[in-house]
C-alpha cells in the first residue's frame, strides 16, 4: 500500500473523530438557556409556592448570581438558618437554599392565613412547625427546578427532593469553604406586598447541568 492510499484511507476517521467536529455552547449560547431558564423557574416557584401558602397569588424574581468562594457563601447565609440541601435533576445536582429564621416563621404564619409579615422582635431558634414548613416549601422549589431543568413534564416524571435539613449551612457540606460557588436570591412577593427572601447556592462547576439543553454539543461548522 503506497502512502496516498494510507491517506486517501485515514481521512474519514480524521473527519469523524468527535473531538474535531464538535464543539461546546458559546456566550450566546449559554446566556440564552440561562434567561429562560431564570424565567421559566420564576414562572414555576410563584406557581407552586403560591399553592403551598394556601393559594397565595405570587410573583418570584431570581436575582443576578454572585460569584463567590463557598467560605464567603457560609458567611453570606449566616452561622443559623433554616437551610435544606436539594436534589434538583435525575443526575443528583444539589442546590444549597436557605431562609433565615425570620423568613421561616413568616413563611409559617402566612401558611395558617396570618399576613406573612416579618416580626420586628428577634427570633433565637426555629419552631418545629417552622421547620416542617421549611422543609415543604424546600422540597416544592426542588420539583420547580428540576421540572424546569428537565426541560418540563408532569411533576412526578422529573427528581427534585430535600436531602437533608441542617440550621448550619455548613454542616451540609453542600461545597467545600474554597469551591467556586454561584449564590443568587429568590424573592417571593405577593400581592399585597409582603415579600420574603431565600438565598439559593450551588457550585459553579454543576451549575451548567441545570440548564436543559446547554450540554448538548453543538456540531462545528467553523
Amino acid at each position: 500500500m503506497n502512502q496516498a492510499q494510507i491517506f486517501s484511507l485515514s481521512r474519514p476517521l480524521a473527519r469523524h473523530c468527535p473531538e474535531l467536529t464538535v464543539r461546546g455552547p458559546g456566550p450566546e449560547d449559554r446566556a440564552e438557556c440561562i434567561a429562560a431558564w431564570r424565567r421559566d423557574v420564576e414562572r414555576e416557584v410563584a406557581q407552586d409556592m403560591g399553592d403551598l401558602l394556601s393559594g397565595t397569588k405570587l410573583a418570584a424574581q431570581r436575582s443576578d448570581a454572585e460569584m463567590m468562594q463557598g467560605e464567603e457563601g457560609f458567611a453570606k447565609i449566616g452561622l443559623v438558618a433554616a437551610n435544606c440541601l436539594l436534589r434538583c435533576g435525575a443526575s443528583d445536582e444539589t442546590v444549597l437554599l436557605s431562609f433565615d429564621i425570620d423568613t421561616a416563621i413568616a413563611l409559617t404564619d402566612r401558611s395558617f392565613g396570618g399576613t406573612g409579615e416579618l416580626s420586628e422582635e428577634p427570633v433565637l431558634g426555629l419552631p418545629r412547625s417552622a421547620a416542617l414548613l421549611v422543609e415543604q416549601a424546600a422540597r416544592t422549589i426542588a420539583k420547580s427546578v428540576a421540572r424546569v431543568s428537565a426541560g418540563g413534564g408532569a411533576a412526578g416524571a422529573v427528581e427534585g427532593d430535600v436531602i437533608v435539613r441542617s440550621e448550619s449551612a455548613s454542616r451540609l457540606k453542600p461545597f467545600t469553604p474554597a469551591t467556586s460557588c454561584a449564590c443568587f436570591t429568590l424573592t417571593l412577593t405577593t400581592t399585597d406586598a409582603v415579600a420574603w427572601s431565600a438565598t439559593l447556592a450551588m457550585p459553579l462547576e454543576g451549575r451548567d447541568s441545570l440548564l436543559p439543553g446547554l450540554g448538548t454539543l453543538i456540531p462545528d461548522t467553523a
